[in-house]
């Protein structure tokens, strides 16, 4: 009897004894659980997913130079694809390259200086021809012009930011301290040689006294008549006056340029003849927009960063030239160098 009235109360402070083990052990396990959160929201890198810090755009310009090497290698590899889709469309049927002319913009704009001038001395050349019809007539050269698509904007590139501790991300968006004429030079450097014409590259020539310029015969032939032209008096003022009007032109720089009107209708007479080759070919290349993202990271455990990107955008055109003018192929090619840690050790 005593045995079995004893056995309840001794299980009773069993049950409690075990209650106040699985308590702590509760707690403990609830602290290990804080703790690993803890860890996670610190150090980024161990969490599932990596902490998000704040993101800012700064509204002025930032580390120009590192955007411009960056943009400047997104150059270099849209040059070499414009060199193969250029060196694709001037391959003809039976394997031999169709003579190509590389076109600037100041190229295209020279052309139409060209053509505008090139009429209006065949005009004066008409009326001199008038006054003194013992002149022989000169025959004038044809002229073609092509257009060249160009644009400049602002490049806003962005890219994501380091996989690191918790950081706070600035960019700063910068043009490309980039000319567009680098960009030509890097496309006939990579085209094949032969057959290739670059005007841009060309205009020393304009500068060697041994260069021949049929416009430049024209005019000087039409200056050795004012003589002649004078002694007629009134009968022939108007005529002189032009003259005085026509080399007034020829010595201005126009608004935008860096050179004479003369020097821009040779360079426009040069790119006329290059045009006009058999079966040549044209590319015509457009920047469209070029630039990048400079990124400042700022890190919660470690000191600040710097990463640049850089981009470019372009318009492409291959014409087929002379008789049997035609677009050939059209496009816009984009390239994004993305962002590279500025080292500073």
């Amino acid at each position: 009897m005593s045995d079995d009235n004893t056995a309840p109360a001794d299980d009773k402070p069993r049950e409690a004894q075990q209650g106040a083990e699985e308590k702590p052990r509760e707690d403990w396990n609830k602290l290990l659980n804080s703790q690993n959160e803890v860890i996670k929201s610190a150090f980024s890198l161990l969490a599932a997913e990596a902490r998000k810090g704040e993101l800012s755009v700064s509204d002025s310009e930032r580390d120009k130079f590192h955007v411009t090497a960056r943009t400047a290698e997104a150059c270099t590899a849209i040059a070499a694809r414009l060199a193969e889709l250029t060196e694709n469309a001037r391959t003809s049927v039976a394997g031999v390259r169709r003579p190509l002319v590389v076109l600037a913009d100041a190229d295209t704009a020279a052309v139409h200086a060209f053509v505008r001038e090139d009429i209006l001395l065949a005009a004066l050349e008409s009326r001199v021809r008038a006054l003194l019809p013992e002149q022989e007539s000169r025959e004038r050269v044809l002229t073609l012009a092509t257009g060249v698509a160009a644009a400049g904007s602002l490049l806003t590139l962005a890219g994501e930011a380091a996989r690191i501790f918790r950081s706070d991300r600035n960019l700063a968006y910068t043009i490309a301290d980039l000319s567009d004429d680098v960009l030509l030079d890097l496309v006939a450097a990579q085209c094949a040689s032969d057959n290739l014409r670059y005007p841009a590259g060309e205009l020393d020539r304009l500068l060697d006294a041994h260069y021949e310029s049929a416009y430049a015969r024209r005019l000087e032939a039409l200056l050795q008549q004012k003589t002649e032209l004078a002694a007629l008096g009134d009968k022939a003022s108007t005529v002189l006056d032009e003259f005085g009007s026509l080399l007034n032109r020829l010595a201005e720089v126009p608004a935008g340029s860096k050179t004479t009107l003369l020097f821009t209708l040779l360079r426009g007479e040069l790119v006329r003849d290059a045009l006009q080759t058999e079966d040549a070919i044209s590319l015509s290349v457009g920047v469209i927009s070029k630039g990048g993202t400079s990124m400042k990271v700022s890190h919660s455990l470690k000191s600040d960063t710097l990463f640049a990107a850089g981009g470019l955008i372009v318009s492409y055109r291959i014409c087929a030239q002379g008789k049997d003018a035609r677009l050939l192929t059209a496009g816009i090619l984009v390239e994004e160098s993305g962002f590279k840690e500025v080292p500073f050790r």
